[in-house]
């Protein structure tokens, strides 16, 4: 097809302005993967399972987007180490997440212990940490034509 970029394997593909030749082809990094005639950075590791605020999610095929798994309902967490939902409210003695407070878990895994950091305005827990926002909450993105909603 003349002037256009297409993904073949993995990598970018550019023919000529007459269809006749490829001028280039370039393979995509394997953090990345071949999207509408680019490459795109992974949002997750391709198939993997991963704990996102109570969700158990699966990587696509591709690792640019994620399907929910699992939601972990009343009286479970989400294990980040087996990527399941456990009875209990937090995995034991871990860091942990409590609303916007960055803390750890107690040993019983039934609540968290007192103290920590409450993560202000411009930060979010993560993990158990504060970490800078990477977006505005709840804002709606694009990425290589994948329309992306923060939460």
């Amino acid at each position: 097809m003349p002037d256009s970029r297409y993904c073949e394997d993995g990598a970018v593909v550019i023919c000529n302005g007459a269809g006749s030749a490829i001028l280039s082809r370039t393979a995509c990094e394997v953090t990345e993967s071949c999207f509408n005639g680019a490459c795109e950075k992974h949002q997750c590791l391709p198939q993997s399972k991963f704990c996102s605020v109570g969700v158990v999610r699966e990587c696509a095929p591709d690792g640019l987007s994620s399907a929910e798994v699992e939601t972990c309902g009343a009286g479970k967490y989400c294990d980040q180490v087996s990527a399941s939902c456990k009875t209990g409210t937090c995995a034991p003695s871990q860091p942990a997440c409590d609303g916007i407070r960055a803390t750890t878990c107690n040993a019983q895994g039934s609540g968290y212990i007192d103290g920590g950091a409450n993560c202000g305005p411009s930060s979010t827990c993560s993990a158990g940490e504060c970490k800078p926002q990477v977006c505005e909450p709840s804002a709606r993105t694009c990425s290589g034509g994948h329309g992306w909603q923060h939460g």
